[in-house]
């Protein structure tokens, strides 16, 4: 009967470790933001939830080619759900609702992005989900004549 009973307890510790390997947070609910390599946020406004997303949407549109860029309307604003993973990799989450034009134009931006060090939540690495808007405004250039 202890066999059984440790055996149990074994596979049911065993369950609920993998399970908090495997949830992954919002940027409200961790202590350390991903820190990437193209940019970085001054340590006086770390864990800014605004400031963070308005950094990462700025590197999507500035380094989206010409070419492409074209293909994404003004108004509807697009939103990209992204995931960053233990591993410090970043994953685009739907990119079904993208057309082929646009989920290759952004897949070429996420090849850029590298995390120098991961999201952490009480010091050890962990996975974040969260969503920034791709608002690109057009402007009209008018000539001087």
């Amino acid at each position: 009967m202890n066999r059984v009973f440790f055996v149990f307890f074994l596979v049911f510790t065993n369950c609920i470790f993998s399970q908090e390997n495997i949830q992954s947070y919002t940027l409200a609910e961790i202590d350390e933001f991903p820190v990437f390599h193209q940019y970085e946020i001054l340590k006086s406004q770390k864990n800014n939830v605004p400031l963070f997303q308005a950094k990462l949407q700025q590197f999507f549109i500035t380094n989206i080619d010409s070419k492409s860029l074209i293909h994404f309307n003004e108004h509807p604003s697009y939103a990209l759900h992204l995931k960053t993973t233990r591993d410090g990799s970043l994953n685009i989450k739907n990119l079904s609702e993208f057309t082929n034009i646009q989920k290759e134009a952004l897949e070429k931006v996420l090849e850029k992005l590298s995390i120098k060090k991961g999201a952490q939540k009480n010091g050890k690495d962990v996975s974040v989900e969260f969503s920034i808007q791709l608002q690109i405004k057009f402007t009209e250039i008018k000539t001087i004549k």
